[in-house]
C-alpha cells in the first residue's frame, strides 16, 4: 500500500512534465535537469547519480572568470578557477560530451573551437561570428562531478592577442608610423599602461588597425593599414604579437586605407575588408581578402 501511494504521488507530481527533444538532461539551464535530479533522488533514497554527479558528495562547481552568460565572446579561450577539493574541470559545448580543461594549481583553461585547430572543433561544426552557443562547466574528482554551470554566449570577433582569455587593444598612429599593442591585465584590472609590442613602419603606417583571427589558431592577429596604399598582417600567439609581418600587400591608389576584419564567408577564419576612398578617380573602392589559411595559402583577394 505504501509503495502504491508513493508511486501515485510521483505520478501526480510529474504528470504534466514532458521531455523536449532539444533539452539536454545535463544542462542546468533547463527544467529537465532538475526534474531528473529530483526524481532520481526520490527513487534512490538520496543516492542520486545523474550526469556523473552524486548528491552524497558536494563538490563545488568551478568559476568562469573571463565571460558572463549572455555576453559576447571576444577571445579564443575560457579561463577560471576551481575548488581545492576538485582534481579537474570539464567543459561541454552545445550539449556535447564533456572534455577536460588544462589545469595548473587552482586555475583552469580551455581552448574554444578554432577553425585552424581541428582538435578543437566539435561534431556540431565550427563557431561562426555572431552564432549563439551554450557552455557547461563542471568540477571533477575521483568520487564525483559537481553540478555543471551553464552559460550562453555569442561568438564575436577575437581580440585576445596572447590567449589569456581577455580582449586586448591595438592603437595606431599614422603621424608616428607606429602601432602599439596593449594587453589586458585581467578581470576588472584594465589594460597594461606599457605596450608589450611596438610595430614600426612608414608612409602613414598605423592609419587604420584591427584585430581578428586570420589564421584560425585561437589568437588574435593584427591588420594594419597605411596612408600609402599598403596593409600588413601580424600574427598573435601565446607570446604576444609578432613584430614581423607575414604580408605587406599593396592595393589600390590614392593613399589612405581603412581596414576591417570579420568572417565574410562563414568558414571560421577572419577575412579582411579594405576601403580605399580615393581609388578609381576618387570614386572609392572596397577590396575583400579571404583567409585561405587552412588550404596552405595565407590569403587570396578580389575586389567588390
Amino acid at each position: 500500500m505504501k509503495q502504491f501511494l508513493f508511486l501515485l504521488c510521483v505520478f501526480l507530481l510529474f504528470q504534466n512534465c514532458s521531455v523536449k527533444p532539444t533539452e539536454n538532461p545535463c544542462d542546468t539551464s533547463t527544467s529537465l535537469f532538475y526534474k531528473s535530479l529530483f526524481l532520481n533522488f526520490i527513487l534512490t533514497s538520496g543516492k542520486t547519480s545523474i550526469c556523473g554527479m552524486h548528491t552524497s558528495v558536494q563538490l563545488p562547481p568551478p568559476t568562469i572568470l573571463n565571460i558572463k552568460s549572455k555576453s559576447t565572446l571576444n577571445t579564443g579561450f575560457l579561463i577560471g578557477e576551481m575548488d581545492e577539493s576538485a582534481s579537474g574541470v570539464q567543459i561541454s559545448l552545445d550539449s556535447g560530451p564533456f572534455m577536460d580543461a588544462q589545469t595548473s594549481g587552482n586555475q583552469w583553461k580551455f581552448q574554444l573551437p578554432a577553425a585552424g585547430v581541428s582538435t578543437t572543433i566539435p561534431s556540431s561544426g565550427i563557431w561562426r561570428d555572431w552564432s549563439l552557443h551554450t557552455i557547461s562547466v563542471r568540477s571533477t574528482s575521483k568520487e564525483s562531478n559537481s553540478i555543471p554551470i551553464t552559460i550562453t554566449v555569442q561568438k564575436g570577433s577575437n581580440k585576445d592577442i596572447n590567449g589569456d582569455g581577455y580582449p586586448d587593444a591595438l592603437i595606431g598612429s599614422q603621424a608616428a608610423n607606429r602601432v602599439r599593442a596593449y594587453l589586458s591585465l585581467g578581470k576588472a584590472k584594465g589594460l597594461d599602461l606599457v605596450p608589450v609590442t611596438l610595430l614600426n613602419g612608414a608612409g602613414g603606417f598605423g592609419y587604420s588597425v584591427k584585430l581578428g583571427d586570420i589564421d584560425g589558431d585561437g589568437y588574435a592577429d593584427a591588420v594594419v593599414g597605411s596612408a600609402t596604399n599598403t596593409f600588413a598582417i601580424y600574427l598573435g600567439s601565446i607570446g604576444g604579437l609578432s613584430t614581423t609581418a607575414i604580408n605587406y600587400i599593396p592595393i589600390g591608389v590614392g593613399g589612405l586605407l581603412n581596414v576591417d576584419v570579420g568572417d565574410i564567408n562563414g568558414d571560421g577564419f577572419s577575412d579582411v575588408l579594405i576601403g580605399v576612398p580615393y581609388d578609381v578617380g576618387n570614386i572609392g573602392r572596397v577590396y575583400s581578402y579571404f583567409s585561405k589559411w587552412s588550404y596552405g595559402a595565407v590569403i587570396t583577394s578580389y575586389s567588390i
